[in-house]
């Protein structure tokens, strides 16, 4: 009975994130030759990727602003159909040669969850994009306010070319997050 229990609980969950890849998928401008082409995919996000972009320094703010409205209409969809995408980070942001951007690699998760993170293994990279409740350092849930503080790290890096928040490691980083005073992005 257990093991069909658990069995059960993966199958929700793997049903929930096709769920919604498909609605991403539905409502973005990828090309569908390019989502079934894992080669091209790979290609088009080494090349394409905002964070191969924000690696090259700041972007012009009507530049970001395109992005970031692409972006939100993506998440807007996710929650309005009740999930979470819980991996917003430039590698997850593909961006076309027209300069439309799409959002990629869902990790959906039920809005009633708790930190996606918690436990340990968390890798600065990562966690330069995650929200205070996904790494663990407040103990809220994570809902789609995650996503937009996640969204914020993004556009701030395209805006100023550096993270929100200037950590050697993870421990700083987390400590930031709670204790550092805002900065201007001016």
């Amino acid at each position: 009975d257990r093991l069909i229990e658990d069995l059960s609980g993966q199958l929700e969950r793997a049903q929930r994130v096709l769920d919604a890849t498909r609605l991403i998928a539905r409502n973005t401008p990828v090309q569908l030759e390019a989502a079934q082409a894992v080669e091209q995919q790979a290609t088009a996000r080494y090349q394409a990727g905002l964070g191969t972009i924000v690696e090259r320094g700041t972007m012009p703010l009507e530049r970001v602003l395109e992005i970031a409205l692409d972006v939100l209409r993506a998440l807007d969809t996710l929650h309005t159909a009740g999930y979470v995408h819980g991996a917003v980070t430039p590698s997850n942001v593909i961006v076309s040669p027209e300069g439309r951007a799409w959002l990629t690699d869902p990790m959906p998760t039920d809005p009633d969850s708790v930190r996606v993170f918690a436990g340990g293994g968390l890798d600065l990279a990562i966690a330069r994009w995650l929200s205070p409740e996904q790494t663990g350092v407040l103990e809220d849930p994570v809902d789609a306010r995650s996503d937009l503080y996640s969204v914020g790290a993004c556009l701030w890096q395209c805006l100023t070319g550096e993270p929100v928040h200037q950590a050697m490691d993870t421990g700083e980083l987390l400590r930031a997050q709670v204790f550092s005073t805002r900065r201007s992005v001016r």
